[in-house]
């Protein structure tokens, strides 16, 4: 089925980390919520969990390289976060060019898991859409 393609980061203290994302729902409401499956063993999750806050950025076109640094699964020399242009916010680290942003704030720090991942939900705080930009899109092993 086809995802979205999102990074989650989170900073604290001058310390920044972030993991790309693809099983992510939002679920609208009253907070609205976004639901993700993440992987217990990533170094971002001790940072997440500690911090409560997440930057969600939705990646746009021309941005799978990013999302490969971001999974490890490809090299980054110097670190994720020297891979793409990144600004700070109340939240975490920004993607420019990523075709949205969502604030969120951890709801459960101990949560349940969901097949091989903890199935984490996080309360929207704020979300800016880009104007005109498309969102990137994981299917069949590919983006498009």
């Amino acid at each position: 089925m086809p995802a979205p393609v999102s990074i989650w980061t989170s900073a604290s203290d001058g310390q920044r980390d972030g993991w790309t994302i693809s099983s992510v729902m939002i679920a609208d409401g009253e907070p609205a919520e976004i639901v993700a499956l993440v992987d217990e063993d990533c170094d971002w999750w001790d940072l997440f969990s500690e911090t409560g806050l997440a930057c969600v950025n939705i990646l746009g076109p021309g941005q799978g390289g990013i999302a490969d640094a971001f999974a490890r699964v490809a090299p980054s020399a110097g670190g994720v976060f020297r891979t793409g242009e990144w600004q700070d916010s109340s939240h975490g680290p920004r993607l420019t060019g990523a075709s949205a942003w969502a604030g969120v704030s951890l709801m459960t720090a101990d949560p349940e898991h969901s097949g091989w991942g903890l199935l984490v939900r996080a309360q929207v705080d704020w979300i800016e859409i880009a104007e005109g930009i498309q969102a990137l899109e994981h299917r069949k092993g590919r983006y498009l």
